[in-house]
This record gives C-alpha cells, structure tokens and sequence, in this order.
C-alpha cells in the first residue's frame, strides 16, 4: 500500500483512498524511471532523520531499488546509482536542504536525462515525499499505514 498517515487513513478512508491513487499515479508516472522516486523518498527520509527509511515504496518497485537504496549512503560515486538517479538524487536533496538554493545546474542536469516532464514529475514527487516523511515524523506515529 502506498503511505498514508494511519491517522489519516483510520479517520477518512475515502480520502486516503483518493490521496493513495494520487501518489502512485505520481511514483508511477512514466516520466521517470521505475523506483526513482522511491530512491529519492528514502534519501529524503534519511535526511530529515526518519530512522526508518520513510513510508517504503510507493509505486511497484523494480527488482533493482534493494541495490539502488544500499548504494544510498554513496549515492555520488557508488556505480549502482546510475545517471539518472545521481541528477534527481541530487535536486531532491537540494530541495530538502534549501529549496531557495537550488540551481539551473541542478534543474539542467535533470532536464538533460529526463526532459521537461520528468523534471516536473520529479519535483512535485519530492514535494510529495518531503511531505509524506515530514507528517510522519511530525504524527509520530511512523506516520504512515495501509489505506483502510
């Protein structure tokens, strides 16, 4: 199941239902890469110091994302993390640590890799993960849980 705030989801089944769809459509989308935003929520969830690594996947994971977040710790020069991956890694990180300094660089460097679409796929799933990681530390409650 896609994370929804158990509180969230306990209270108002039929919009963590809506809120569930949307954020796979999101993870999902064919813009990027299968498991990229994936990689990037689990980055993000290390940065804001969720010890458990964020919600978990959101989208059906590739075969590969185990080895992709192993590389995580990395991510710069580890060989697991291919072209892709590094230039989203890093807008995401950029995006969580300070938004106001991100870059045409950063957004290029994305832009080269997976066009105008997936940049805009891509940062609004880092907003979405950002906020999926920042509910659940600020619900403690892990802050997520299956859709009832």
């Amino acid at each position: 199941m896609a994370p929804v705030p158990a509180r969230v989801a306990a209270a108002h089944p039929a919009m963590a239902a809506a809120w569930d769809a949307y954020l796979r459509g999101v993870f999902a989308h064919p813009a990027l890469p299968a498991g990229t935003l994936d990689l990037c929520l689990v980055r993000i969830a290390g940065l804001l110091g969720d010890a458990d690594g964020g919600p978990g996947p959101v989208a059906p994971a590739p075969a590969d994302l185990t080895d992709r977040v192993a590389a995580l710790p990395a991510w710069t020069t580890d060989p697991r993390i291919g072209p892709v991956d590094r230039a989203c890694l890093a807008l995401a990180e950029q995006f969580v640590l300070d938004a106001q300094a991100l870059d045409d660089a950063t957004t290029e460097a994305v832009r080269a890799v997976v066009g105008d679409r997936g940049l805009a796929v891509l940062v609004i799933g880092v907003g979405l993960a950002e906020g999926l990681v920042r509910a659940g530390l600020a619900l403690g409650d892990g802050g997520t849980g299956p859709v009832a």
